[in-house]
C-alpha cells in the first residue's frame, strides 16, 4: 500500500529539494514553454546556491513528502508576503508546491495541501494564497477542489518571458 510521509526541510536536504525543484518543474511545464525560457528559469531558481539562501531566510518553510524514504513533493511556503488586501501577519503564501508527475494519482498533492492548510490554522494564520499560471487547467481544478478562489492576477517572469499567473485564496478562520 502507498504511504506518504510528510516533514519540514532543513539544510541537509537542498540537493533534495534542487532535484524536486528542477524535476517536478521541467516535467510541468517543458511541454507549454519555450525551451531556452525554461533553460533560463531552472538554471535561475533552482540551483543549491539560490536553494540555501531561500531555506536560511527565516520567512520560509519547505515541505517535503516523501513516500519509502525518498522524496516525490515539496512546497515552499513564505510568511509575511504582502499582497493588497492581506494582513502580513495573518497571510501565509504557498509560493510552490510541486509533485513528481508519477506520483500525481496517489494523491499526494492532496495530503500536502492538507498538511500545508492545517500547518497555517495551528499559526493562526487566517488567508492562504498562490499564483498559478493562467494556462495550468490542472492545477488550478486542484487548487478550487481545496477551496481556493480566484481574487486577481500578477505577471510572473520566465526567462525572457512575462506570463499571466492567476492569484488564488483560500480563508481559514
Amino acid at each position: 500500500m502507498f504511504q506518504v510521509t510528510i516533514r519540514h526541510a532543513g539544510h541537509k536536504d537542498v540537493e533534495l529539494l534542487v532535484m524536486l525543484g528542477y524535476t517536478t518543474f521541467h516535467e510541468t511545464f517543458a511541454p507549454m514553454n519555450d525551451p531556452a525560457n525554461m533553460l533560463i528559469y531552472l538554471s535561475e531558481h533552482y540551483n543549491p546556491t539560490r536553494m540555501m539562501s531561500e531555506l536560511q531566510d527565516e520567512r520560509n518553510v519547505f515541505i517535503i513528502a516523501e513516500s519509502d524514504g525518498a522524496g516525490v513533493a515539496y512546497a515552499k511556503l513564505c510568511r509575511g508576503s504582502v499582497k493588497e488586501g492581506f494582513d502580513p501577519l495573518k497571510t501565509l503564501e504557498i509560493e510552490r508546491i510541486y509533485v513528481l508527475q508519477q506520483y500525481q494519482a496517489k494523491k499526494v498533492g492532496k495530503a500536502l495541501m492538507e498538511y500545508i492548510l492545517k500547518y497555517a490554522a495551528g499559526l493562526g494564520i487566517e488567508d492562504v494564497w498562490l499564483g498559478v499560471w493562467e494556462h495550468n487547467d490542472k492545477a488550478i481544478s486542484f487548487y478550487e477542489h481545496c477551496g481556493f478562489e480566484v481574487f486577481g492576477s500578477h505577471d510572473f517572469v520566465f526567462g525572457n518571458e512575462v506570463q499571466n499567473d492567476l492569484l488564488m485564496k483560500k480563508k481559514l478562520l
